[in-house]
């Protein structure tokens, strides 16, 4: 991931900066070896109502919890089958 940036001319020091200083942690589940997963919920921007929530954990549990994906343009949600979770 670091390369990526790094390649895309992007640092991700200040990325990480700048998302920390314009936004707010709401809720922070930490992980559970049993729901084998961490959810943290983050206020885009101070002020904003719009929430950032991010869960991660064992694919099995991330996968779950997923009700649609983003096609290859990265733009138009599409419902998240049983064969795609496959």
């Amino acid at each position: 991931m670091l390369n990526f940036l790094y390649t895309a001319g992007e640092e991700p020091h200040t990325l990480i900066s700048d998302r920390q200083k314009n936004s707010e942690i709401e809720c922070v589940i930490p992980f559970n070896p049993y729901s084998k997963s961490q959810l943290t919920v983050t206020r885009v921007k101070k002020g904003d109502d719009k929430v950032r929530v991010v869960l991660k954990g064992a694919p099995e549990v991330v996968i779950d919890h997923c009700s649609h994906t983003l096609n290859n343009d990265m733009e138009d949600p599409i419902k998240f089958s049983d064969e795609i979770k496959r």
